[in-house]
């Protein structure tokens, strides 16, 4: 073996390895890639919906009677203290927040309360949880969110912090009276829940970058076999050539005549070919991913139809079809009768056999329209381009498909019944999104209220 083609070999060698280092650093960069956008795209959906939910309980209190509210409303003042009997005041605010409470259920949100800055810090004034609340008058761990809430602007915070409840994230949004922030709205979402979801994601994306290597490592083997060979053979023509300059014309005929036939390429055309279906396959895998991500963050778990977060994103586009006066929809509620009661008697596995068949009857009623689950027993569709005369039949079809599923029957000896409630937008009276929504909602509670004063029972 010639020098020369020692010096073949080194130099295949040295571009063997650079090449393989390369492709370990650049799978090693995407799959870091893949897990910060992973982790950024769940982090900004959950933000996201935080503050919807803070900003939607902050436009439900009234200012001015919040800013009334003090230590002689609240049931508790002091840790371990006796309770009292809270105002009505007190009564109706926390049973206003313990009811958008509801629409937590599978987003993770531990906790909805009310703050506010007195003496040089801020504390609790109403915490409508019935197993721990905070009294009145406790401080709140501090977190630089407050302060730009409490100046008019909602936000959440960016990194979480820790208290006796637990490790969270908060979304801190201002209830004003006359222009003037008198408390906030604080939402606590589960910081140990998202770490939990990012660290679950990991294991898949390191599989992804193992077959990326697993399968270009042998690619590399080859063309760098393949491009030794015709290293190899170029060497051993120039040395042909220098050997005898009387067959120098021989030999570049013997070129020439070589050169007009199809040779494999020197930059190896079969292999970037490959590399190039490996990069779109990558690319494709991304894609499915944050695809998948973005499907996560708007689907409830459990039903599969769209959840609180794809509700709060269609309702955001419907106010903007009011303001330019191109909406044309209609709101239709539905409620579960004796969600709790199946729950506690039965069982929580009979309750989720309710809400899935529920999901899936209204699913099949209104195929053409959303369907979102936006609390624990609570489904709102929004239909488009219809009128009060279509949607009474679809109210009829969803009684008569709940009655032939009871008449199936289940393992659980238990019966599906929906309270049902809607509204119509009209543009020569309504302003707002939420005058349709608070209709359709008392239409609703009303059939509730019916139902359940038919029956006999309580709820």
């Amino acid at each position: 073996m010639g020098k020369n083609q020692v010096n073949v070999k080194n130099f295949t060698k040295k571009y063997f390895f650079i090449m393989l280092a390369a492709m370990i650093i650049s799978t090693i960069v995407i799959g870091i890639t893949l897990t910060i956008r992973s982790a950024n795209t769940l982090k900004a959906a959950t933000r996201e919906n935080m503050l919807s939910l803070s900003n939607t309980a902050a436009s439900f209190l009234d200012g001015n009677e919040i800013k009334n509210l003090s230590a002689d409303d609240a049931p508790l003042t002091e840790e371990n203290g006796e309770r009292k009997e809270p105002s009505q005041l007190y009564k109706d605010t926390a049973a206003l927040l313990a009811r958008i409470q509801t629409l937590q259920e599978n987003d993770n949100i531990k906790y909805i309360y009310l703050v506010r800055y007195e003496g040089g810090k801020f504390i609790f004034i109403c915490d409508p949880d019935p197993e721990e609340p905070a009294y009145y008058g406790k401080p709140v761990v501090y977190t630089p969110s407050q302060e730009s809430a409490w100046s008019g602007t909602a936000a959440v915070d960016t990194d979480s912090y820790e208290d006796e409840w637990g490790k969270y994230y908060t979304a801190w949004s201002p209830v004003k009276a006359n222009g003037e922030v008198v408390a906030l709205v604080g939402v606590d979402f589960d910081a140990v829940w998202f770490s939990r979801q990012v660290h679950d994601n990991t294991p898949i994306i390191i599989l992804c970058c193992l077959f990326v290597l697993a399968a270009g490592v042998p690619v590399t083997v080859v063309f760098t076999k393949t491009m030794r060979k015709r290293f190899l053979k170029l060497n051993e023509e120039m040395t042909a050539l220098s050997d005898d300059l009387e067959t120098i014309f021989d030999e570049i005929d013997g070129i020439e005549k070589s050169s007009e036939e199809e040779l494999p390429s020197y930059d190896g055309l079969d292999f970037m070919t490959y590399l190039n279906k490996r990069t779109e396959d990558m690319k494709k895998r991304l894609r499915d991913h944050m695809e998948y991500l973005h499907q996560q963050a708007n689907t409830d778990y459990l039903t599969k139809v769209g959840n609180v977060r794809a509700y709060f994103e269609h309702r955001e586009r419907i106010k903007a079809e009011i303001k330019n006066g191109t909406a044309d929809f209609a709101v239709a509620m539905f409620d579960i009768n004796g969600l709790k009661a199946a729950n506690d008697t039965l069982g929580h596995e009979c309750g989720n056999y309710l809400i899935k068949s529920a999901a899936k009857i209204i699913k099949k009623v209104f195929a053409n329209d959303p369907v979102y689950r936006v609390g624990g027993d609570e489904f709102l569709v929004i239909l488009s381009n219809v009128k009060d005369v279509d949607i009474q039949p679809m109210l009829a079809l969803v009684d008569k498909e709940t009655e032939e599923l009871n008449k199936k029957g289940n393992n659980f000896n238990s019966t599906l019944t929906l309270s049902k409630g809607y509204a119509v937008f009209t543009p020569e009276k309504d302003t707002s999104y939420k005058e349709v929504f608070n209709r359709a909602d008392q239409h609703m509670y009303q059939d509730k209220e019916d139902f359940y004063r038919k029956n006999g029972l309580k709820h």
